[in-house]
C-alpha cells in the first residue's frame, strides 16, 4: 500500500474541512453513478511467464510469438451517500475498474507426440478488478451551485483472472479469483442544478489494487495502481 499517498489524501481532506463556504448541495441522502476511462499500471512480464508455463504444461514449445497487452479500459461505479454537513459526506458503493487483457499467438513444436510436429497455439488472459467502496469526502463549496472535494477511503476488492488456451482445434479455459483490501484517494468537482441534481468530474487512484498473489503455475501477477477519470451524477433526496 502507498501509505504516503493515503496520508496526503487524508491531509487534503482535513484541510478542506477547515475551510468555509456556501453550500452547493442539499444535506441528506443521495445516490449516483459514474462512467469513465481506466488506466492500470500492470506490467506484461508476469503474463508472458504465465503463458510460457501453460504452453509447456500442454506440451508445446514456442519458437516464435506475437503478443498484445492492453492496460486501458472503461470503468463505472454506483454509489449511495449521506451529506452530514456542508463540508463532509460519506459514501459507499460498487466500482468496476475494467480489464487488463493479454493475448499471445505462437508457432512452435508439439512435443507431446513422437516425433514432434509443427503447431500453432494461441492464448488469452484477462484480469478484472471490482470492489465495494467506503469513502469520506471533504467538500469545499465555491458557490451556491459549485464545489470541489477530496476523497479518501477503502476498497474491498475482488480480482478475477481468466485464461484460455487453444491449438486451433481444441481449447481449454479456467478462471480464479482472490479478495483484498485496498485504498482509494481522489479529487473532484461538482455542479448542482435544479436543487437535487449534481454533475461530477472526478479523478481517483486505487492504490496497489487487487490481490498481487493471483496467478497460475506459481506466477504472481503483482499489484498495481489503477487510475480512473470519470464523469458522473448524483440525485439527492
Amino acid at each position: 500500500m502507498n501509505v504516503r499517498l493515503v496520508g496526503l489524501g487524508v491531509l487534503a481532506c482535513g484541510s478542506l474541512m477547515m475551510a468555509t463556504g456556501v453550500s452547493a448541495a442539499e444535506r441528506g441522502f443521495y445516490v449516483g453513478a459514474a462512467y469513465g476511462k481506466v488506466k492500470n499500471d500492470a506490467t506484461q512480464a508476469p503474463y508472458d511467464l504465465q503463458a510460457s508455463r501453460i504452453y509447456t504444461d500442454f506440451g508445446f514449445q514456442q519458437t516464435q510469438s506475437a503478443t498484445s497487452f492492453d492496460t486501458e479500459d472503461s470503468g463505472f461505479s454506483f454509489l449511495g451517500g449521506y451529506r452530514l454537513f456542508d463540508h463532509f459526506a460519506i459514501e459507499g458503493g460498487y466500482v468496476d475498474l475494467g480489464e487488463v487483457s493479454f493475448r499471445d499467438d505462437s508457432s512452435g513444436m508439439d512435443v507431446s507426440v513422437t516425433p514432434a510436429v509443427p503447431a500453432n497455439w494461441n492464448q488469452s488472459a484477462r484480469s478484472q478488478i471490482t470492489g465495494l467502496t467506503l469513502s469520506a469526502l471533504a467538500i469545499l463549496p465555491l458557490s451556491y451551485r459549485s464545489e470541489i472535494y477530496a476523497r479518501g477511503g477503502i476498497v474491498f476488492s475482488t480480482r478475477e483472472l481468466g485464461v484460455r488456451v487453444s491449438d486451433g482445434q481444441n481449447s481449454a479455459s479456467d478462471s480464479i479469483s482472490e479478495s483484498d483490501t485496498d485504498w482509494v484517494v481522489g479529487v473532484g468537482g461538482g455542479f448542482t442544478f435544479a436543487e437535487i441534481y449534481t454533475l461530477r468530474l472526478e479523478y481517483q487512484r486505487y492504490l496497489d489494487a487487487g490481490d498481487g498473489g493471483i496467478g497460475y503455475y506459481d506466477v504472481q501477477m503483482g499489484e498495481a495502481d489503477v487510475d480512473m477519470l470519470s464523469l458522473g451524477f448524483t440525485v439527492a433526496f
